[in-house]
């Protein structure tokens, strides 16, 4: 009885995305920049919110080298939860708005999006890292 008890813990434990958060995830706080590589999750240690770089969605920067009309702009789609809640999607933007976006409670800001491109140089979609600044509100 007590085995099943403990396998049916561990299973609600890890379909809630619990184990994550509580096991190796990497810990940032609220009020300091910090870098996000795009696939990875990080975990905001004040209040439990969980953020996941999930993809680039437009890298329309200027690059360096080349003459543009305008600089372009970079949008990112993050994730974010916390605890069992809910997640939600969301995108934000290097150049146009919105630049930042509110989840229960906390203001999370795009600050940059590396690397910048340069002429004649792909960015791999692993390559890219979103530096990010979480508030509390």
């Amino acid at each position: 009885m007590k085995t099943r008890l403990l396998i049916i813990c561990a299973l609600i434990f890890s379909l809630t995305g619990l184990a994550d958060a509580a096991g190796s995830q990497r810990k940032v706080h609220v009020e300091r920049e910090f870098d996000l590589r795009a696939g990875g999750t990080v975990l905001v240690k004040e209040g439990g919110l969980r953020l996941e770089f999930a993809s680039v969605k437009e890298d329309s920067r200027c690059p360096e080298g080349v003459d543009c009309i305008w600089a372009g702009n970079g949008k990112i789609t993050l994730t974010a939860r916390v605890g069992i809640s809910k997640t939600s999607s969301f995108e934000l933007n290097t150049m146009t708005e919105p630049k930042s976006y509110t989840y229960r409670g906390y203001e999370i800001t795009l600050v940059r999006l590396s690397p910048y491109p340069k002429k004649d140089n792909k960015i791999k979609k692993g390559e890219y890292v979103a530096t990010l600044l979480v508030r509390k509100k």
